[in-house]
């Protein structure tokens, strides 16, 4: 491969939700990117993502990151850490986890204008 080309490589550790058996076969990870059969082993990165993309999946992997980020804090507030099941619901992600990404007030809203500014000056 090219050094440098921009090539994104997905499904390499694949996510998985449904029948136990299965899953266990065909996906390293829950929905929640917590590795099957561990307490407290996460993955992350592009890898995760179980099916094609059509362009650049930072932003998916950010949205993954920050659902493994709440559930570490969850099992780390409640003092316990909870094994991945592969038949449990999906939970939503906490509007509090995510409200920086709305509103333009907040220190944390990726300003993107200044983002490629910054890119062009290095």
């Amino acid at each position: 491969m090219t050094p440098g080309l921009a090539l994104h490589l997905g499904g390499t550790t694949r996510l998985g939700r449904g029948n136990v058996k299965k899953e266990f076969e065909e996906s390293v990870a829950d929905y929640n990117s917590q590795v099957w059969k561990f307490d407290n082993l996460y993955v992350g990165g592009n890898g995760l993502i179980p099916t094609a993309f059509a362009s650049n999946p930072t932003l998916t992997s950010i949205c993954l990151a920050i659902r493994a980020a709440h559930k570490i804090h969850v099992d780390l507030t409640q003092g316990k850490l909870s094994p991945p099941n592969p038949e449990a619901p999906l939970a939503k992600t906490p509007e509090e986890w995510v409200k920086w990404t709305k509103d333009e007030k907040d220190p944390n809203f990726p300003n993107h204008r200044e983002l490629r500014s910054l890119r062009y000056q290095i």
